[in-house]
């Protein structure tokens, strides 16, 4: 289960890079098909079923608002720079100098 879990994280820091949040609704539709057409999934209870699935969907959303956070992040740190270098005290000493 570890697996999917870190899988659902990086897929879905993938979609909150790239795509809006309606990919969501057909990515958690694959999650679930996934998680149901494992191969070991006959021997296991549907409690144990339904627990992957819960796990895999809150990893892919977990992912998705990860990625929507780092591609936010890079921009208001770009304002932040372009802010800080267009200062007006910023490179100058903090006494006036008066020429006569």
């Amino acid at each position: 289960m570890g697996i999917l879990m870190i899988g659902g994280v990086l897929f879905g820091t993938i979609l909150g890079r790239f795509f809006k949040v309606y990919i969501l609704i057909p990515a958690c539709g694959a999650a679930i098909v996934l998680a149901l057409a494992q191969p070991g999934l006959g021997g296991q209870s549907l409690a144990r079923a339904c627990l992957e699935i819960i796990v895999l969907i809150a990893s892919l959303q977990f992912g998705y608002v990860l990625g929507v956070l780092s591609s936010k992040t890079s921009v208001v740190l770009a304002g932040l720079r372009k802010s800080w270098a267009s200062s007006p005290s910023h490179g100058q000493s903090s006494r006036t100098l008066h020429v006569r």
